[in-house]
C-alpha cells in the first residue's frame, strides 16, 4: 500500500474515532466513497483497537462498559460492510453483536433493536427477506414499548421497513 493510501487509513480512523460508535458505519461509507479496501482497513483499526481496550481493562469495573462499545464496534462493522456491498460478510458480527445484547442486556432494549435492525439490513441487503421480516417486527416491538426514543434511533426502522414494503 502507498504512504497516501496509509495517510488516508489514519485521516479516516481518528475522524471515525470522533464519531458516535453507531454512526460510524454510515461514515465510513460516505468518507471511503465506495473504496472498500480503505473502509475495511479502517474497520480493522477501530476493531483492533476496542479489542486492545477490551483485554487491557477486561479486569476492570469499566470492563462491561467496554464489552458494550465492543457489541457497538461490531454493529458498526457489519453495517459499513453491508453498505460496501459486502453483506455475506457482515452477518457474523452483526450475529455477534446481537448475541452478545441479548445474553447482556433487557430483551426490550432499545440496543438489542439497533442490533435486530442492523442484521435486518444485512440480510435484505442479500435479498433474504423472509430471515429480514421477524427481526423487523421484533424491533417494532422494542420500539412501542419505549415511547420516548429519539429520532436517531427510530429513523433506522423507518427505513428498513420502507425497503421491506417496497420489494
Amino acid at each position: 500500500m502507498t504512504p497516501e493510501h496509509w495517510k488516508r487509513v489514519g485521516e479516516l480512523f481518528e475522524a471515525a474515532v470522533e464519531q458516535e460508535p453507531a454512526a460510524r458505519a454510515e461514515f465510513l461509507a460516505r468518507a471511503a466513497s465506495g473504496d472498500g479496501a480503505l473502509a475495511e482497513e479502517v474497520l480493522r483499526l477501530l476493531a483492533s483497537d476496542e479489542s486492545a481496550s477490551l483485554e487491557r481493562f477486561s479486569t476492570t469495573p469499566e470492563a462491561d462498559e467496554l464489552r458494550l462499545t465492543k457489541a457497538e464496534v461490531l454493529v458498526a462493522r457489519g453495517l459499513a460492510l453491508t453498505r460496501l456491498g459486502r453483506a455475506n460478510e457482515a452477518e457474523v458480527p452483526l450475529r455477534d453483536a446481537l448475541a452478545w445484547r441479548e445474553a447482556n442486556m433487557d430483551e426490550n432494549s432499545p440496543m438489542v433493536a439497533e442490533s435486530l435492525i442492523a442484521l435486518a439490513e444485512c440480510y435484505l441487503s442479500q435479498g433474504e427477506r423472509a430471515k429480514a421480516r421477524p427481526l423487523v417486527e421484533r424491533a417494532k416491538r422494542i420500539h412501542r414499548s419505549h415511547a420516548n426514543l429519539g429520532e436517531h434511533l427510530r429513523a433506522p426502522l423507518r427505513k428498513i421497513e420502507q425497503r421491506l414494503a417496497a420489494r
